[in-house]
């Protein structure tokens, strides 16, 4: 279901993926970074993004173009994000 949704309707319905990550995460030294630091469109320091509400320091947006390139990268993943635990 995950990979279909990547190319099947999200390409159709979505124009922008953003990544929020934490001051304390090296999402500059990640692959995806990597392959798409040039496609980036906009970063922005943020507090506030979907379900989350940071007190602390500010996190950073990064805004890509989301299109078929994207999605045929991120399908190679049975997921995307992963928890990280302590």
């Amino acid at each position: 279901m995950y990979r279909t949704l990547l190319k099947k309707y999200l390409v159709k319905y979505a124009d922008r993926l953003i990544i929020t990550v934490t001051s304390d995460e090296d999402f500059e030294g990640q692959p995806f970074y990597q392959e798409f630091q040039e496609d980036i469109i906009t970063v922005k320091k943020v507090r506030e993004w979907p379900g989350t509400i940071r007190s602390g320091d500010r996190a950073s947006s990064y805004y890509f173009p989301y299109n078929m390139k994207v999605a045929e990268y991120l399908k190679r993943y049975n997921c995307f994000y992963r928890a990280v635990s302590n």
